[in-house]
C-alpha cells in the first residue's frame, strides 16, 4: 500500500518536531527555532511547536517573540500547563532583570 500526501507530511511534521525538541535540548537554539518554524508550515496552530520555537526565541532574549508564541498556544489550550513551566516563569524573571 502506498503512502498519501498527508501520510508523508504527517511523517515529515513529527521528524521535524524531534529534531527540532533535540537540537532545543542541545542548546542549539537558532537551528531549532527554524525547525520549529519549518513544523509549523505543516501545521501552524501545534502548541508544541510554538512553545518549542518560543523556548528557542526566550533563550536568544527575544521576550516579545517569545510571548507571542506562547499567547498562540494558548488559544488552543487555554490550561496548556507547559506555557506557564517552560515560558512565562523564565520570561518573567528575565523581564525583572531588565527592568
Amino acid at each position: 500500500m502506498s503512502e498519501t500526501a498527508n501520510d508523508l507530511d504527517q511523517k515529515s511534521f513529527v521528524n521535524l518536531v524531534l529534531t527540532g525538541k533535540q537540537l532545543l535540548l542541545n542548546g542549539q537554539y537558532q537551528s531549532a527555532r527554524n525547525i520549529f518554524t519549518s513544523a509549523l508550515e505543516f501545521q501552524p496552530e501545534d502548541k508544541e511547536c510554538l512553545i518549542g520555537r518560543s523556548e528557542c526565541y526566550l533563550s536568544q532574549g527575544q521576550l516579545q517573540k517569545a510571548l507571542k508564541d506562547a499567547e498562540l498556544s494558548l488559544k488552543q489550550d487555554k490550561f496548556f500547563p507547559e506555557v506557564t513551566v517552560r515560558v512565562c516563569s523564565p520570561a518573567q524573571s528575565l523581564s525583572s532583570l531588565w527592568a
